[in-house]
């Protein structure tokens, strides 16, 4: 079926048919497009509640979802008429589930007042995280792909900025993606080459953030970040865009720091700040990992359990 239709057409078939087939109590779907509507759609056909996950916060229908999904995502601008039906869609969805609070005040703003919204980010088993006494070889890590959102060029000005201030600031961004030459160029141009180390992917990501000091993020947008869990699980302080559920686990000067303007000089600020400080850095280390441990695996099963049995 693959081979004929394609990997997505032939994944939301079969999900179609065990829907209908085993008629599950609840019928869900992670992400608004497609597979959230699938859902909605599929629960109402069979008298059952529907369930929509909402993993990317706001951008899955700001603008009609063009900068949070593939297909969409080639409107290449705001639709806000597309963005008022994917409301409205919402706002036929029995139960929704969110990273963040953020995202709920969004959503009901725009009109989806119906659903019975929770709030539950992603679990991850803490066990997996404890801190190892490795060396450090950089100071700041992210995670992610090499994708326009992340806003990687950003970041390597911030590096260039903060270079003037530490000249041998180390940064390894791991991930792969479209811009990863483009980024490459840019490194090289803005003469930080030594400075940027360009693993790719990963697929034991863990033991690059036991290697790191600070995690970084300069999206423009972002749900609750798994890789931001990972890290601060890991005891890494994060110094990120003030965007999405990213202040559900960064608390401003506590654990880490939310930068509002994400110009490259406020964050090279901050990359000064917290690393020329090491009693500040290990206090950091210390709240991040505490703050973390709230989406151990363990208390995100309980609150699933709660949602379900409601």
């Amino acid at each position: 079926m693959q081979a004929t239709l394609g990997e997505t057409p032939s994944r939301l078939l079969i999900y179609s048919y065990v829907a209908i087939r085993h008629r599950p109590d609840i019928i869900g779907g992670f992400h608004l497009l497609i597979n959230g509507l699938q859902a909605m759609a599929l629960a109402r056909f069979l008298g059952r509640t529907s369930l929509y996950i909402n993993g990317g916060g706001p951008r899955e229908t700001l603008g009609g979802g063009y900068l949070g999904n593939e297909i969409f995502g080639m409107l290449g601008k705001p639709d806000d008429a597309l963005e008022r039906k994917l409301l409205k869609a919402v706002n036929q969805i029995d139960i929704v589930v969110t990273m963040g609070r953020k995202v709920i005040e969004y959503l009901r703003n725009g009109g989806a007042t119906h659903p019975r919204f929770e709030v539950v980010p992603g679990g991850i088993d803490g066990s997996l995280y404890e801190s190892r006494n490795i060396e450090k070889k950089y100071d700041l890590i992210t995670v992610g792909r090499m994708g326009y959102v992340k806003r990687f060029d950003i970041l390597l000005e911030s590096i260039k900025e903060a270079s003037k201030r530490m000249p041998s600031i180390a940064l390894a961004i791991v991930g792969d993606g479209e811009l990863e030459e483009e980024l490459k160029d840019q490194a090289a141009r803005l003469g930080i080459s030594g400075n940027v180390s360009f693993p790719g992917f990963q697929t034991n990501v863990v033991s690059w953030l036991h290697q790191s000091r600070v995690f970084v993020l300069t999206s423009d947008s972002e749900g609750l970040s798994l890789a931001l869990m990972e890290a601060m699980m890991c005891g890494l302080p994060a110094i990120v865009s003030d965007v999405g559920e990213l202040s559900e686990l960064v608390k401003d000067d506590e654990n880490g720091f939310l930068v509002e303007r994400r110009q490259p000089c406020q964050f090279a600020q901050k990359f000064v700040e917290l690393l020329g400080n090491k009693p500040k850095l290990a206090a950091f280390s210390d709240a991040a990992t505490k703050a973390a441990s709230r989406c151990e695996i363990g208390h995100i099963v309980e609150k699933w359990n709660t949602i379900f049995s409601a």
